[in-house]
């Protein structure tokens, strides 16, 4: 399985920094710090959620379809309005990362 971390965001803007650090809840690794030492190839990815209302209950967010727009046709793509950065190395050790930390600008 590919590692993930992720930071749910509310009202995200143009001037908005995201932080992913030691803190940050991790899969299949927990946290920054339980990976193994070596070079890897990070991205960040924006995918949007929709806000359903239900009658007498809370309100609930989904991620946005990926279903394509032709509907049930069994073709899946990235949902519309989803943001990707660049790849970008990342080199870690035990001694935590051998670098600044890294600046990655959703396109």
């Amino acid at each position: 399985s590919a590692q993930v971390f992720g930071v749910d965001v509310i009202d995200l803007t143009a001037d908005t920094e995201v932080v992913v650090d030691s803190n940050t809840l991790g899969y299949p690794r927990e946290s920054l710090l339980d990976l193994e030492d070596g070079t890897y190839y990070v991205q960040a990815e924006l995918v949007l959620y929709d806000k359903y209302t239900r009658a007498n209950l809370p309100p609930v967010s989904l991620p946005t379809t990926c279903v394509s727009a032709g509907g049930a046709n069994g073709a899946y793509a990235k949902p519309d309005g989803t943001l990707f950065t660049s790849v970008e190395a990342v080199t870690f050790s035990s001694d935590g990362v051998h670098h600044a930390p890294v600046s990655m600008v959703l396109d």
